[in-house]
Order: C-alpha cells, then structure tokens, then sequence
C-alpha cells in the first residue's frame, strides 16, 4: 500500500492511502484530509471505532489504516458492500456499493453511489 503525506505536522496536512497493506497516521493539529484511493478493491470496506479516538478504515481482504485527528474524508472505494462514514466536514464519498451512517445530518457530506446505497444511524 502506498502512502503519501507523511511525515504529519501541526499544520494542515492531505495523506493519502492505496490499497494493499496497514498503515497508522496521526494527523496532529491542524485541519487534515485522509484521503482513501481504494476504487480498486472488489472487497467490503468498513470503519469502525479502534479505542482511544482511533479509526480504522479496512477491507475484508489486505487493506487498512488506523487514522486519528484526521477532520476530513476523500473516500473512493470499489465494489463491495461498503460501509464508510466521516464526521460531518466537507467530505467526499464515491463508491459502487455503500451504507453511509447518518448522512441526513452531514449537510456538506458529498456522496456519490454507482450502485444502491443505504443510510441508516
């Protein structure tokens, strides 16, 4: 998996993850972007709460970063069951197959779905 952006500073900082292994990041201060290239995955991407203010983004299969203080999503997935969601900033989401938590209360959340997509909490 390759990863760009990195070292993060206190600054605002844009790190960017493609598929294939695990990264963790730190986005520290500042206004950061995790950026997710992972249109090529056929797999399920998922998030969820690791403990201690960490994320993980993960698929079924090969791929996953462990993010924190990260205030904004770029997020392109492929064409799995995909559940992602982010914290209501100007985030952005295209991805073939989805559940996106919440979208109802993330007025600036731009989501783009090629195939059906669900919402709930």
């Amino acid at each position: 998996m390759a990863i760009t952006g990195l070292p993060t500073t206190v600054g605002d900082d844009i790190v960017t993850v493609t598929p294939g292994s695990y990264h963790s990041v730190d986005g520290q201060a500042g206004t950061d972007k995790l950026v997710l290239n992972w249109a090529t995955l056929t797999t399920d991407v998922t998030w969820r709460d690791i403990g201690y203010g960490w994320w993980r983004f993960e698929d079924s299969f090969s791929s996953a970063v462990d993010f924190y203080a990260f205030e904004t999503f770029d997020i392109t997935t492929g064409s799995g069951n995909d559940r992602v969601g982010g914290w209501g900033g100007d985030d952005r989401f295209v991805t073939g197959a989805a559940t996106i938590p919440s979208v109802a209360a993330w007025a600036r959340t731009r989501l783009t779905v090629a195939r059906a997509a669900t919402c709930g909490p």
